[in-house]
Formats: structure tokens, sequence, C-alpha cells
């Protein structure tokens, strides 16, 4: 049986290679041309980690600020991190190499280190006024529809285009009410309340001060025998509160700033979490305070040990207390 082995010719790599060789060839420079010299690269790393380095916000000026709102006990590595380029460059191995145990608490760290640079705070985050106490005042303000602080106030919570087209929406609504429709509605729409971060006036201070002066009125009242009168007297409510709120000027509504996770109800005044009603104010101004936590995601319970120990220590737990009910029988 003769086998005949059927060779197959390979394709000559003249036309390639003569794109090598050939210059006039009409290929050459356009696709074997020679890239220029670049020294963007050796900046990249530093440029690179620079940027990963946010700026300081009013609410969280430096890194004590910041462990302190995040929570979990974070506060006390607060003399483990210099300064706050640090905080936003350190590696989870040098952190550990600081002290920062256990691994846990360095993975929350991790974790809402990159939610501050992606600019995902917490609720006052996004504070323009603090005082220096880490203060936050807030103001229920009335304006109208339309008008610029109610824009500003909807494009911090809505976005810049969304607005855009609710505005163009709500023009042509107005515009095409016929006069029997709509006939008691004018064209801006009305009145409405935003919630607005305003410069710090000092009410919050004021009101304490009346207070205090309220409750050692009270009390030389009822050291000097007046008892009766001090039972009749009305409790320590708003009403009775002699702080009287006074309104914004045009300058500081001007200055006031928007503010995200606030709202204001007629009847309830302002809702928010963490704020602090300011007395006599009937809900229409309160104060957000830096504290402990104020950012700190809870961590879960266990109970009976946890979903994988929970069959375990409740069979012993039964048996313990099956035992204990057998020796008290005896």
């Amino acid at each position: 049986m003769i086998i005949r082995h059927i060779h197959r010719s390979r394709p000559s790599a003249t036309p390639r290679l003569s794109l090598l060789t050939n210059p006039s060839h009409p290929r050459t420079t356009s696709s074997i041309s020679p890239r220029p010299f670049s020294t963007s690269h050796q900046h990249r790393s530093d440029t690179h980690t620079s940027s990963r380095i946010p700026a300081t916000t009013p609410f969280v000026p430096d890194v004590p600020t910041f462990l302190t709102l995040i929570g979990r006990k974070l506060s006390q590595h607060t003399s483990k991190i210099p300064d706050w380029a640090a905080l936003f460059s350190l590696s989870s191995e040098q952190m550990r190499s600081l002290g920062i145990e256990p691994a846990r608490d360095r993975r929350y760290l991790l974790r809402w280190r990159d939610k501050f640079r992606r600019g995902e705070w917490g609720i006052g985050g996004d504070a323009t006024h603090v005082d220096s106490q880490g203060r936050v005042e807030l103001r229920a303000v009335e304006v109208q529809r339309g008008s610029d602080v109610e824009v500003r106030v909807r494009e911090r919570q809505f976005g810049r285009e969304r607005v855009r087209k609710f505005m163009e929406e709500r023009e042509g609504l107005f515009d095409g009410v016929s006069q029997g429709g709509l006939a008691n509605v004018n064209k801006d729409g009305g009145m409405t309340r935003v919630v607005l971060n305003v410069p710090w006036t000092g009410c919050v201070d004021a009101a304490k001060a009346e207070k205090e002066a309220a409750l050692e009125d009270k009390a030389a009242a009822t050291s000097d025998g007046k008892e009766g009168q001090a039972e009749e007297a009305p409790a320590d409510t708003e009403a009775s509160s002699p702080f009287t709120l006074k309104p914004l000027d045009p300058a500081e509504l001007q200055k006031s700033a928007p503010i995200l996770g606030f709202k204001h109800r007629p009847t309830r005044g302002m809702m928010g979490p963490h704020i602090k009603l300011i007395k006599g104010s009937r809900g229409e101004a309160a104060y957000l305070a830096i504290s402990e936590g104020l950012w700190e995601h809870k961590r879960g319970t266990k109970v009976d040990g946890g979903e994988r120990r929970k069959a375990e220590v409740r069979f012993k737990r039964g048996q313990a207390e099956a035992k204990a009910a057998r020796a008290s029988r005896a």
C-alpha cells in the first residue's frame, strides 16, 4: 500500500514582508508608523493616587470627625492616622501594622472610605454651613413655586435635567389651562415649603438660654412657697416657650443651601433622622449635630449563637432546663 503525502504549500510571505521592506508602499506609513514617545505613564500613578484623595467638606473637615461619624468605636484609632491623605491612601496591611484591629473594623473603614470618595455621604454630609461645634441649622422656608430657591432644592434632590423637564411641563400645563378650568390657580403654582441649611444664626443657643431662664424662674417660684402657681403653670411645651423664632432676611435666604434627607409637613413640622427641633419654632427650625455613630451601619445581633449554632444551642439549653426540672421534682 502506497501512502502519498500531500504537501500543502503555504502562501508566500512576500506581500507581507514588502510592507516592511518597501517604504513606498501606501500602507507602510499608516499601519507601522512609530508612536511618539510619551512621558505621561511616568506620572500616572501619582495622578491616580492624588485623584483618589477627596477634598474635605464643611461637615467632615478632618480625620477625627470622619472616624466619629462612621462609629463602631473607630475614633479610638484617631492618633494612628496622621492626616487626611493617609486616611485615603493607607492599605489594609498598613492599617494592620498601625494596630487597627480587628479585620472587620478595617473592612468597615475601607468601605466607608470608598463611599466618601464617591460622594455617598450620610445624613448632613452635604451641609454647606456648619458652626465651630459641628452643628447644622435647618429652617423650613415658604417660597414661591418655580422660584430660584425651589429650583435649587429640587435640582439637589432630583438632578438638573429632570427638574428642567418638569419646569417645562409645568409651564405648558398652566399655559394650556382654560379660563373655566383652573381659574383659581395662578401660573407660579402657589407656595411651598422647603428645608434649607442656613448660616448659623444662634437661635439654638438663644432657645436654650431662654429655656434655662424659665426653669430657673420656676424653681425660684417653687422655693418661695408658690407651689400652687407652679403646678397651674403650663408644662414646658413649644406653645409655652418664651422663645420666638426670627424670620430670615433676604441676605440669609440667598446664602442658604439645599440639603438632602429632610422635609417639612404642615401637621408634623420638620422631619428627618437625628434632628433636634428647637423649642418655640413650631417645627420650622431644627439643628443636626455631629455625634458618635451618626453614619454608623449597625451590625446584626446573633440570636442563640447565630444561624450555624442555633439548633445546637437550643438543644443543649432544652436539655439543661429538663435536667433542672427533674432535679426540682426530686
